[in-house]
């Protein structure tokens, strides 16, 4: 579960990378193609993450079934330190991936409305396409990287990470 769950957050940024890398040779309807096989692959990715998170197996502890409890999580520590001796816990920063109901829910949702938005998007942007559709998958990937995180600092990092595809998404392609 965990690859496509990185899938889900690598796909898009490679398309944006791959726009961003080739903008200038790129003709408008090639990185229009290029963002669609994307949004695709994306919501492939999506679809196939919640058929695996649906099919996982029963957990026999819990007799109730709650939205928010984890099916899946991944951790891997990067830094550990104790500020006190004589204080409790260390201070931890790890990169913890997860899924809930929720969070699936909410990573679908963020893939089909994304590459709703490239086919909507389709004919209306005429100037810098490759930067706009690459902006757009870049949001796309840090809207999944929120609702995959179980750490608040890394929770943050995703967040603020999409505000600056939306600085620009607004900023070059907005109205008055």
């Amino acid at each position: 579960m965990f690859v496509l769950l990185l899938l889900s957050l690598t796909i898009p940024v490679a398309a944006a990378l791959l726009l961003m890398l080739f903008r200038t040779s790129l003709t408008s309807q090639t990185a229009r193609w290029i963002a669609l096989g994307g949004g695709i692959a994306a919501v492939l990715a999506s679809l196939a993450l919640a058929q695996a998170y649906q099919s996982r197996p029963a957990s026999s502890e819990p007799t109730y079934y709650s939205p928010v409890d984890p099916g899946f999580e991944y951790r891997v520590p990067w830094f550990t330190a104790r500020t006190n001796q004589s204080a409790g816990d260390p201070v931890r920063l790890e990169l913890h991936l997860g899924l809930d109901g929720i969070s699936v829910a909410l990573i679908l949702l963020t893939t089909v409305v994304t590459f709703s938005c490239v086919l909507i998007s389709w004919n209306s942007i005429q100037d810098r396409t490759a930067e706009f559709f690459a902006a757009l998958m870049l949001l796309e990937a840090g809207l999944v990287g929120v609702f995959c995180a179980f750490d608040i600092i890394l929770f943050y990092v995703f967040f603020e990470f999409t505000l600056i595809p939306l600085f620009f998404l607004i900023g070059i392609w907005g109205g008055p």
